[in-house]
């Protein structure tokens, strides 16, 4: 009889379990290129993977997706950080 318990204890404790998947890092690039501020960056490449600034000649970049390239789910934006364009 315990053994019963004990095995209905635990299988609904394993189904009340949950598997939690770990985010990809950010996978996008910035140059670090000169900015002054947020203005001065802007978003480059095919997938606009890039934060680069706007001083900058345009990067090329490959024509790929990848998820990680999506920062808007990264809660990233391309900005000037301590006058460099880089994803924040």
């Amino acid at each position: 009889m315990d053994m019963k318990i004990i095995l209905i204890a635990a299988l609904v404790l394993i189904s009340a379990c949950t598997i939690v998947e770990e985010q990809e890092p950010f996978c996008g690039d910035s140059t670090l290129g000169f900015c002054n501020e947020d203005q001065d960056c802007s978003r480059a490449g095919c997938s606009l993977q890039v934060c680069q600034s706007n001083f900058q000649d345009p990067i090329s970049t490959t024509c790929e997706w990848k998820e990680c390239y999506n920062h808007l789910e990264y809660n990233l934006e391309c900005g000037c950080v301590n006058n460099q364009c880089q994803w924040n």
